[in-house]
């Protein structure tokens, strides 16, 4: 009988880091001398991406650079980032733009991001026992970023893999669910996905592979809690959905749309890669007049005063309603507090850090995307191998509920040779059968032997 592995439940650094605003980060080994890091889910990268010491070096980084970037200390040592030379699995693969098995860089993200590089490898990887075993991975793909564009380390959790030169590298979530034909170490590869948000008596979040934790999905039962989409064929591609409306309500429950005589609707990819919404310009511009916040056209960021800031924090909600592209009538509600965008932004963008809202103007229909300000309120499922993914909203009934994880199998499980045995049906029906040929094969004997002895006399 195939034994079926079990969700493996990330272990949350119980800290809020980022140069970008207040993200839960979560724990991740590299390298043969477990190199320790702080680093953020990406629904769209595929492989470990880790800060070097080299992005570092800028004269107008601060002292703590390293431990910002989510490095942590070792061997009574600091880690001033990832540094290959110290162990002996890392095998250099060579300088690339950095890819997403799922998206487009220059048609989502754009400049500057789109002209970020990396140093690709293979590195052991080790994931932290917390609720469940440690993982270690071997020859996993692991990518050295000094661009401070991508601030902190990324764990992608794509499934697609990564194609340099002529050979296509795994995923993590592929090389979870393949370390050997044998055994995989996740039930399938899928995943459940939510930020957590430090506005809410600092909750964490969560992030199960092979699985989702149901204590932090709203009852799907609810009106409007959650949709649920096929993937495309290609099971690498973009997590997209519709955006039927955009409203911003104030504490005396007035809604105004900022989609209203602009769009109908528009398409967005969902992906944890990085903070902020990319949204049509016009919609941009309406929620910069509801909000009174003012574009910085150096850095291409929203943000305001003080004051604004508290008026803002006093009532006002972002209101956002989603729908499937093919299935409207399916719906998704999403409210989201003022103080799910009330983050602030640091070096390299200010020397000082300011206050911002979490929105970018996109080049085109193709960059509008939902990133992980959104996902404070919103959970994120899905499973590569049945291809399908689904949104819910957060359950806020209690701010740090006891993880209920439910595991998704792979169907292969159950229809492999070793598969999961006979049913109890199945068995029963063989031994009633068995009975039945012993007592026929009984009463057989004995009318033989009864005629044979007649025979005699």
């Amino acid at each position: 009988m195939a034994t079926i592995p079990t969700p493996y439940i990330f272990p949350v650094s119980e800290k809020f880091e980022g140069n970008d605003g207040h993200w839960s980060t979560f724990v991740v080994d590299a390298g043969t001398s477990g190199q320790q890091f702080h680093v953020l889910p990406s629904l769209s990268s595929a492989g470990l991406w880790l800060p070097i010491p080299d992005g570092c070096n800028r004269t107008d980084a601060p002292d703590d650079c390293p431990e910002l970037r989510g490095a942590q200390s070792f061997g009574n040592r600091r880690n001033e980032g990832y540094n290959t030379s110290l162990s002996n699995s890392y095998t250099v693969i060579g300088i690339f733009k950095l890819v997403f098995p799922s998206i487009e860089t220059e048609t989502h993200y754009g400049e500057p991001w789109s002209n970020s590089s990396g140093l690709y490898a293979t590195d052991t990887v080790s994931l932290h026992s917390g609720y469940n075993s440690s993982i270690q991975l071997d020859d996993s793909l692991v990518v050295s970023i000094k661009t401070v564009n991508y601030f902190m380390g990324l764990f992608g959790l794509a499934h697609g893999g990564v194609k340099l030169f002529s050979h296509t590298y795994q995923s993590l979530l592929s090389t979870l669910n393949s370390s050997s034909a044998e055994s995989p170490r996740i039930p399938s590869m899928s995943y459940g996905y939510t930020a957590g948000a430090y506005y809410r008596n600092n909750t964490f979040g969560s992030l199960v592979l092979g699985g989702y934790d149901r204590s932090r999905r709203l009852d799907s039962d609810a009106p409007d809690s959650e949709i649920s989409m096929p993937l495309d064929a290609n099971d690498s591609e973009a997590l997209k959905v519709l955006v039927s409306d955009m409203t911003v309500r104030t504490g005396g429950g007035n809604a105004q749309s900022v989609m209203g005589g602009v769009y109908q609707n528009f398409e967005v990819n969902i992906d944890s890669t990085l903070p902020y919404l990319w949204l049509p310009p016009a919609v941009c511009d309406k929620l910069s007049d509801a909000l009174g916040l003012k574009f910085d056209n150096e850095t291409g960021l929203y943000t305001l005063s003080n004051q604004q800031r508290q008026n803002n924090l006093d009532g006002i909600t972002i209101g956002i309603r989603l729908t499937r592209a093919d299935e409207q009538d399916q719906a998704l509600q999403v409210d989201l507090p003022y103080a799910a965008f009330d983050q602030d932004v640091s070096w390299p963008f200010y020397n000082e850090a300011k206050h911002y809202f979490p929105i970018k103007r996109a080049e085109g229909s193709m960059a509008y995307t939902f990133g992980r300000t959104f996902l404070q309120e919103a959970y994120v499922t899905v499973d590569y191998d049945q291809k399908n993914w689904s949104l819910s909203r957060v359950n806020w009934t209690e701010s740090r509920p006891e993880p209920q994880v439910v595991p998704i199998i792979n169907p292969s499980f159950e229809t492999s040779s070793g598969g999961r045995g006979l049913s109890t049906g199945a068995i029963v029906g063989i031994v009633f059968g068995v009975l039945a040929v012993l007592l026929l094969a009984a009463g057989w004997f004995f009318f033989k032997r009864r005629r044979q002895n007649r025979k005699k006399l």
